[in-house]
């Protein structure tokens, strides 16, 4: 059962293929553009073959969503964000996955320029300022009010610091 709900509820929301977004650089990141849109413009990057730009928006995405996994109190929403990666990387060739890896493996070193001007482009869009309704709605706990899905006395520049530097390496010095 627990499978088969994963595939469904996937299922819900790759059926969204449409929702791909154009291509988009890092100088064009918007803190009003939610996780779910920067996955969409990641798929988009691919699709022209701008893998730079992927790898840089999945960055932001990363970023994004981790930002908001502090913020949504209700865990079991937090699946939205398992299921976008899945969404993200399905139905690749090889041939476009090593092209991705070449990518990643240059921001993957943490004293190279490329994660370095990755982070300060990320950093420079500051934290998420939308309410991230495609995790809320994920949620499996029972809300009284439309207000009650953020945890309580969040504090969004420790959970963007977090997001960026403790889980994502940023260097200290270039997103502060």
């Amino acid at each position: 059962m627990r499978v088969f709900g994963w595939v469904l509820s996937f299922g819900m929301l790759s059926a969204g293929a449409a929702w791909a977004e154009p291509c988009q650089t890092l100088d064009e990141l918007r803190a009003d553009q939610d996780a779910r849109h920067l996955a969409g413009a990641v798929r988009g990057c691919v699709a022209d073959e701008r893998y730079v730009d992927a790898v840089q928006t999945f960055w932001a995405y990363s970023n994004f969503a981790l930002f908001d996994q502090q913020r949504v109190r209700d865990e079991s929403a937090h699946v939205a964000v398992q299921e976008l990666h899945g969404w993200i990387f399905s139905g690749y060739s090889f041939a476009i996955i090593g092209e991705l890896k070449k990518v990643i493996a240059e921001l993957r070193d943490p004293d190279g320029v490329f994660l370095a001007a990755t982070c300060r482009g990320v950093a420079k869009a500051g934290p998420p300022e939308y309410r991230p309704t495609y995790m809320i709605k994920r949620g499996m706990i029972p809300r009284k009010t439309e207000d009650d899905w953020m945890v309580d006395g969040f504090d969004a520049t420790a959970a963007w610091q977090k997001a960026l530097v403790e889980i994502n390496g940023c260097p200290v010095g270039v997103v502060n």
